[in-house]
């Protein structure tokens, strides 16, 4: 949300803040000196980029008409991923990405113990 809205600070601190956060340089090493700002927003798209792997992924397997049974592992490497990432999501972050990493781990989660061989 931070692409679409600015957050405009309030007072001196939030100033302060702000101008360390997005200015403020770092040397962390082997000429990497990024911003905190440069650091959320790799971190941010690392987050978008995780969930479009995983729905592709998912989405190729059954319009490919995979079986069963790969479906059902590619599933569970995400429920894992995904239930990891939110218990990170958990103990780090705020409401938005807690709300979307849970409900894309709830939704693996059951699509994981529905999913069922075919009888014939």
């Amino acid at each position: 949300m931070s692409f679409f809205v600015e957050k405009v600070p309030a007072n001196a601190t939030e100033q302060q803040i702000h101008d360390l956060i997005t200015t403020y340089k770092e040397d962390l090493g082997l000429g990497f000196k990024p911003t905190f700002w440069n650091l959320f927003t790799a971190l941010s798209s690392c987050m978008v980029f995780l969930c479009l792997l995983a729905g592709l992924t998912n989405l190729f397997l059954v319009r490919k008409n995979a079986g069963v049974a790969i479906i059902k592992g590619v599933v569970g490497i995400n429920v894992i991923i995904f239930g990891a990432a939110f218990a990170v999501m958990l103990a780090f972050t705020f409401i938005m990405p807690i709300a979307c990493i849970g409900l894309i781990f709830l939704f693996l989660l059951i699509g994981w113990l529905t999913i069922r061989e075919k009888k014939m």
